[in-house]
């Protein structure tokens, strides 16, 4: 059994999007004030102790540049604080509006943007993309989510090879996933195009790809009926029942996205929490 992280410090705010690298602890807590929101930035030693707070930037603010809006009138756009990654010495994260931003672990500096990398949105640094999943920016569209990627330390960029006439299709660093054209069963592959596996009776729709390699997808029957949530291990095709029609949570899942490297459902009044990190 692994021993929790203690922290000294008692958080006032929930915390959200973890991240772990250069023996640090970094998440991100967020408060409203008069002026509007504000995220602060948060690291502490991976052995424990005390929690240091390293920045504090304004956020949820409007989005500027109309290609970054939402491509659904149903959804609001906001300059949304996105993803968070450590490398080396400095913490990585976006904004609708500016892109990749860098941060000193230290917090001697203030955060400051990347430049260039405005439209593009973290997948795991170095690896920045677009569009994201709500279609931004809207000149990239119909192209996958993470279909065009770019590395901002070595310049390469890297473009998925989808089926064509393909749609809601979503990417990471190295495989893909969505329906072919007139099926509403999925594939994954590898992002040239190879290595293709079906993935039966399974709706990709509104999926995404957590740690490069797991899904959460519904089941369905021959009636297209939906009849159980399972985590799909996209690399080896094993699949583990994490939601049923005749369970009290039904077909309900929880959202991933290509940072996370948990996932929780609830069976027989319990909480079972499944490590992503943990599965070889």
């Amino acid at each position: 059994m692994k021993e929790l992280v203690h922290l000294a410090t008692r958080l006032k705010n929930p915390f959200t999007d973890i991240a772990v690298g250069s023996a640090t602890i970094v998440w991100r807590t967020t408060r409203n004030e008069s002026a509007g929101q504000v995220t602060d930035i948060w690291t502490a030693p991976i052995t424990g102790g005390e929690a240091t707070l390293r920045a504090s930037t304004p956020s949820g603010g409007p989005v500027d540049d109309p290609e970054l809006l939402t491509s659904s009138s149903a959804l609001v756009s906001t300059d949304s604080f996105e993803g968070l990654s450590v490398a080396g010495d400095n913490i990585y994260w976006s904004t609708t509006n500016a892109g990749l931003w860098r941060l000193p672990l230290t917090g001697d500096t203030p955060p400051a943007p990347v430049p260039e990398t405005a439209g593009y949105h973290l997948l795991s640094y170095p690896w920045i993309g677009k569009p994201d999943l709500f279609g931004r920016p809207k000149r990239e569209a119909p192209a996958p989510v993470f279909g065009k990627l770019l590395n901002v330390e070595t310049g390469e960029t890297r473009t998925a090879a989808v089926p064509p006439d393909t749609q809601s299709w979503t990417c990471g660093l190295t495989r893909c996933m969505g329906p072919l054209p007139g099926d509403k069963d999925g594939i994954t592959q590898s992002r040239d195009g190879s290595a293709q596996r079906s993935l039966p009776s399974m709706d990709t729709a509104s999926a995404t790809i957590a740690q490069d390699r797991f899904s959460v997808l519904r089941m369905h029957g021959k009636d297209r009926k939906a009849l159980a949530v399972v985590l799909v291990d996209l690399q080896t095709g094993e699949t583990g029942l994490v939601g049923h029609r005749d369970t009290p949570t039904g077909l309900a899942r929880h959202t991933l996205t290509h940072h996370s490297d948990l996932y929780s459902y609830s069976l027989n009044n319990k909480l079972i929490v499944i490590d992503l990190r943990a599965i070889h």
